[in-house]
């Protein structure tokens, strides 16, 4: 048996996935709220209430840097190391991968209908793929293949220097910066981000109460797929135009033949606004690089547990070099 594990500053997911037939199946899942607990511990003890099957091997995406087997939890005050898993799993092996590396290494096993396309592009096969991906803040990762395995390598893209393109912009990076001092493009490109366009459009709006950004981010979202509010419409225009200049710097950096994949809670709801033209326009404005920018595909991410079945495959390892 192998656990797979998502862990958030919002929300961690748990899941027991078998070998079957040359695939993996699942066998449960389990979501908990990241701050209903002090510690993973205490939702691995919870996930196993009861009967504990034996596990082998577990891989768990965790939203963070890791290093040496250990992660300290973007947006949570929690410490993940892999001695502490260990133990509770009864000496099994275990991998500890950034959250956005886990959803990397699901790419090569996800099912078409999981995926929307925005640009269909000319490349593809077994060449590289980067993820990105924005919900509680930006992810990156990507996916390297070497004759047949991969290597996934992660990365911090959301932490970058955010980079405005227009007047407009400007003047929301100015806003910021009385807040924040630095402006990160997680600032901006983020379900807090969100709201923080919204509040820069509309200071004093009474749509959306004032509260936390990340409920702020949530309520600003509604209002945007509702259509029933114009400022949160615009927020989130602006927000997609962004989203893809992001993408389209992550592609020059990668060149991923084999896809540019978008991920996280707020790319896939708005799935529908990403297609509707200012993120493929703003992915491809690189100058005399536009035609190159053309040529990747980009597609969107629909099933939120791909992060469980990418750490899953880690963890049976027979496609990887780890």
């Amino acid at each position: 048996m192998i656990l797979a594990g998502d862990i958030g500053g919002t929300k961690v997911n748990l899941a027991l996935y078998r070998e079957h037939g040359g695939a993996l199946e699942p066998v449960r899942e389990t979501r908990y709220e990241s701050r209903s607990a002090s510690g993973l511990g205490e939702l691995l003890d919870k996930f196993f209430a009861g009967e504990r099957p034996p596990v082998s091997a577990a891989a768990l995406g965790v939203a963070g840097p890791v290093k040496d087997g250990r992660a300290a939890v973007t947006n949570l005050p929690w410490v993940v190391n892999t001695g502490d898993i260990k133990k509770r799993l009864g000496g099994a092996e275990v991998w500890l991968l950034n959250d956005l590396a886990a959803t990397a290494a699901a790419l090569p096993f996800l099912n078409p209908s999981s995926l929307m396309e925005l640009q269909p592009g000319t490349q593809g096969g077994e060449a590289r793929r980067a993820v990105l991906s924005a919900g509680t803040g930006l992810g990156g990762a990507f996916l390297v293949p070497v004759q047949d395995r991969y290597v996934v390598v992660d990365g911090e893209p959301g932490h970058a220097d955010f980079a405005p393109r227009s007047d407009r912009e400007m003047a929301l990076a100015r806003h910021l910066r009385e807040t924040f001092g630095r402006v990160s493009i997680e600032t901006v490109l983020s379900g807090a981000g969100l709201y923080r366009i919204y509040r820069f459009f509309a200071p004093d709006s009474k749509e959306v109460p004032e509260m936390g950004a990340g409920e702020g981010g949530r309520a600003v979202t509604e209002l945007a797929l509702s259509g029933s509010s114009a400022v949160a419409k615009q927020a989130a225009g602006l927000f997609a135009s962004v989203f893809g200049a992001v993408a389209g710097n992550l592609a020059l950096t990668v060149l991923p033949r084999g896809g540019l994949y978008l991920g996280g809670g707020l790319a896939a709801k708005f799935a529908a606004l990403l297609s509707a033209g200012d993120f493929i326009k703003s992915f491809r404005a690189k100058g005399g690089f536009a035609p190159l920018m053309a040529e990747f595909p980009v597609r969107v991410i629909l099933d939120e547990r791909a992060p469980l079945l990418g750490a899953a495959h880690y963890a049976l390892g027979k496609k990887f070099i780890r």
